[in-house]
């Protein structure tokens, strides 16, 4: 009796053990047999197109219950730099996650950060064939695209995370979309607002749908979207910073007339506009500014030194500093300091 009932639990626990491996367990793909064209699509997603005749691709083992879908890419190759080809394949849309397991081997995980299926490596473990790499690419970071994706903590982090125009606020977040269309949005309450052309603290009630933000050192930017008047004094503002007051140079300058009245003395007719550009605004402004004895020149080709010399700049890349209480008087603003990148 005490035999079968030792058969039954033995039976019972294959049975379970069976049950958990077919739950919890792989699913394993040969890749050996798999055409060029299917290899190379796995390589691109590798970021190893460059060194594909040095890799040898072996087992594709995907997860049979998962939450976040990811592929397990096994493969060998004796290219001593391959560490440095996969560690950069890691982009917006795929995570990568690579080892070594021993000598020539190596082990890939890939995974999609949106917690989605690789549509490609899902086709090449159906047995399907697909040819056309790049528009499944494009297709899933459309897909990702489409999903709004958290920044807060990459903000914190001091990550690279792009500018772009509010298109939304609500109670704790703001989003926005940047220069690839991607929605982002962070938690407004988590960071100062700074006004990006004047520098002065912004209350977050002044931040408004339409304005173009650019998250940087752990703050945001705000540039806000102006036109008229509102622009021009911002703008001019900004000319009055000094290089430890402004966080960005905002504006882009152009040398019009230049009218030199005396050896120390020129009046300046200058265009600028928004260096932001078409992302909110082509606007353009001219204005008189006066150059004088007390004006510093700083030169990359040293070929501006004095107010004989500002023809030279025309053409160049120009930037001045504007002596603060000058700027709303009648009389042309003091250029404080004027530089010029010519060669």
């Amino acid at each position: 009796m005490k035999k079968i009932i030792w058969i039954l639990v033995i039976v019972i626990i294959a049975i379970f053990i069976c049950f958990i491996n077919n739950i919890l367990g792989n699913n394993k793909y040969d890749l050996k047999s798999i055409s060029e064209a299917q290899k190379q699509e796995i390589i691109a997603i590798l970021n190893c197109a460059e060194i594909s005749a040095d890799i040898e691709l072996i087992e594709m083992q995907i997860p049979k219950a998962y939450k976040d879908i990811y592929y397990e890419i096994y493969f060998k190759t004796d290219n001593q730099n391959i560490k440095d080809y996969v560690s950069k394949a890691e982009t917006d849309l795929y995570g990568i996650d690579f080892k070594k397991l021993n000598k020539n081997n190596y082990r890939c995980v890939v995974y999609r950060k949106d917690d989605k299926s690789i549509d490609l490596l899902e086709a090449i473990a159906d047995g399907k064939e697909i040819t056309d790499f790049k528009n499944i690419q494009d297709n899933e970071l459309n897909k990702v695209n489409n999903n709004p994706q958290d920044v807060t903590q990459k903000i914190l982090d001091s990550n690279v995370v792009h500018p772009g125009i509010i298109n939304n606020i609500d109670e704790k977040y703001i989003y926005y979309s940047d220069s690839d269309s991607r929605e982002l949005y962070f938690e407004k309450n988590a960071f100062s607002c700074i006004n990006g052309r004047t520098c002065k603290t912004m209350d977050l009630s002044d931040v408004k749908v339409g304005d173009y933000i650019d998250p940087i050192r752990k703050q945001i930017l705000v540039f806000r979207y102006l036109s008229g008047e509102e622009l021009n004094q911002e703008l001019l503002y900004n000319f009055t910073l000094t290089g430890d007051e402004r966080i960005v140079f905002v504006n882009s300058i152009e040398l019009e007339n230049i009218n030199i009245i005396d050896s120390n003395k020129a009046l300046v007719k200058i265009s600028y506009g928004d260096i932001i550009g078409n992302a909110l605004t082509d606007e353009r402004f001219n204005t008189l500014v006066e150059f004088n004895s007390n004006t510093k020149y700083y030169s990359k080709g040293h070929n501006i030194n004095s107010v004989n010399d500002l023809e030279n700049a025309k053409g160049n890349i120009n930037s001045i500093i504007l002596k603060k209480d000058t700027i709303n008087k009648k009389n042309p603003a003091i250029v404080v300091s004027f530089e010029c990148d010519d060669t």
